[in-house]
């Protein structure tokens, strides 16, 4: 039974949430040919790098999943327009769970806050494009719902205490920044536990132990998952208050939190809960963004990512927010002239039509909220122009929807004048949509604007990194050339590498809409 419903009737609710949340979450798919998402490309560059190097990135998990998928034949372009879907309705399901095994709710209650955290356009923003750390999500509310029962087993190390281990291991290979918010969970769960010990509070010590033993094996599982595959990370020193245009930065965020949450702020201020490990999901994004205020240094991740992970504890607070509110005036003198049909027997049959006329009320606003932010139903301009986590084009993948017909034809111009042997050198933004849809070795050039630009060559025995200056394509010129390929060809999109080529050292062989190729003269 789940709140007194039957198990049959529940099973139905989760059925109806999961495939609701895969519609929502696929409608945007269907609007093009490709997998959206800019850093969807990455996931196809991995899959089809698998075979030479099963393990080049951090949390490698979903990333060697995929390479096994197309090591066996499978399109990851497809499998990406259909996974993320199915992830999405997916994670509605782990927090249902997690709602009804940790915060005790009944089903009906438990759905209405998996339906406000997943048709929020915060957690479809997250799901565009950052699917590692979408995966890492599912896990780790499924790791929260049975938090309270690792700690409360009798036994040590019994099956579920395996299994629970054995998901925070999935987890620390999942992704990393996931990883450390459940270890900040578990950390401050176990220095209230050692306070409560020495006071001598409680007596059970094993508690204590199990919570150590879940840290030890997170920290080891992220070691393993992330550092020892050295991924080369960098503070982000954006945000930092200290520096030059510190009032634009800190006026970006405040809209960008405006623009996330503005139709929460009144029902999670009013349902905002004392249960610790909601508590807990809540804090940890807020320490990230204080410490990207003071420092600069994000915790190693851009501030957006905290802001985005406020929707969950938000989320929640909005949910018990919501039923606070619906009580109070449904047990209020507000309600008084229901007495009158209490001689009738209405009044019982009234007040719950009050309830759920307010829920569905408050459950529209939101869903309309997230509708006109993900540019779904509602025109692009419905809402004026929004900070850059909601763009306008929010299909973006390095390539806008517009221009796919112009990309297709380029990709078949491409495969039909390069070989295998020869290099295209293009901007990472859609560098790996053409190292996967090609046949030949690609470099991707990061933005002029970085001085720390890398390039990435892939040939066919290894993948060499050379750092060099994304303005000095005279330098980058006679590195590829050391590499002895056949032809080396410069793709531009949207005019991102064309201000910086050499035009006397390339000529142009092909344009169409906002593609351009070029090709070296001396190749």
């Amino acid at each position: 039974m789940y709140g007194g419903r039957p198990k049959k009737l529940t099973f139905l609710i989760l059925i109806a949430l999961f495939l609701a949340l895969l519609i929502f979450r696929l409608a945007p798919e269907l609007k093009t040919l490709y997998p959206i998402g800019q850093d969807t490309q990455q996931y196809l560059l991995a899959a089809k790098n698998f075979v030479r190097i099963p393990i080049t990135t951090p949390y490698p998990l979903l990333y060697n999943i995929l390479g096994l998928l197309y090591y066996f034949g499978v399109d990851v372009a497809i499998v990406m327009k259909v996974l993320p879907a199915v992830m999405y309705g997916i994670l509605g399901i782990s927090i249902f769970v997690f709602c009804h095994k940790s915060l005790n709710w009944d089903s009906s209650k438990s759905c209405i806050c998996a339906s406000i955290i997943c048709f929020s356009p915060v957690t479809l923003r997250i799901s565009f494009e950052l699917h590692n750390q979408f995966f890492s999500l599912i896990i780790f509310f499924i790791l929260m719902a049975f938090l309270d029962k690792y700690m409360e087993s009798a036994r040590f190390l019994y099956r579920r205490d395996v299994m629970f281990l054995l998901g925070i291991v999935l987890l620390g290979f999942s992704h990393w920044f996931t990883a450390i918010f459940l270890l900040y969970i578990l950390t401050c769960q176990t220095i209230i536990k050692t306070v409560l010990i020495l006071r001598g509070k409680i007596s059970e010590s094993k508690v204590l132990i199990k919570l150590v033993l879940a840290c030890v094996v997170l920290i080891a599982s992220c070691l393993i998952g992330y550092i020892l595959i050295l991924y080369p990370f960098k503070p982000d020193v954006r945000g930092s208050l200290f520096h030059v245009d510190s009032k634009r930065t800190v006026s970006w965020l405040c809209q960008l939190l405006f623009y996330s949450y503005y139709v929460n702020i009144i029902f999670a201020i009013t349902g905002i809960m004392c249960k610790q490990s909601v508590l807990y999901m809540f804090s940890f994004p807020i320490l990230g963004i204080l410490l990207w205020l003071v420092s600069g240094f994000s915790f190693i991740l851009p501030v957006e990512r905290y802001v985005w992970l406020l929707v969950f504890s938000l989320g929640i607070f909005t949910t018990n927010g919501i039923y606070k509110i619906v009580h109070w005036t449904c047990s209020t003198r507000m309600t008084t002239t229901l007495r009158i049909f209490s001689r009738l027997r209405l009044r019982i049959p009234l007040e719950l039509g009050l309830r759920m006329f307010l829920i569905v009320v408050v459950t529209t606003l939101l869903l309309w909220h997230s509708l006109s932010m993900s540019q779904i139903i509602l025109p692009p301009d419905f809402l004026g122009e929004a900070p850059y986590t909601f763009p306008g084009n929010i299909l973006y993948n390095g390539i806008l929807c517009r221009d796919m017909k112009h990309f297709d034809r380029l990709v078949r111009f491409v495969n039909n004048v390069t070989t295998s042997k020869d290099l295209i050198i293009t901007h990472y933004t859609i560098s790996g949509w053409i190292y996967y849809y090609t046949n030949c070795q690609v470099a991707r050039l990061n933005d002029v604007a970085f001085s720390d630009s890398f390039i990435i060559i892939s040939s066919d025995h290894s993948i060499e990194i050379h750092h060099v200056t994304a303005k000095d394509v005279n330098e980058l010129i006679t590195i590829v050339k050391k590499l002895h390929f056949s032809r080396i060809y410069f793709i531009d999109a949207y005019g991102k590498i064309t201000k910086i080529l050499p035009l006397e050292r390339v000529r142009l062989i092909y344009t169409d809409g906002p593609f351009s190729v070029y090709i070296l003269k001396s190749s």
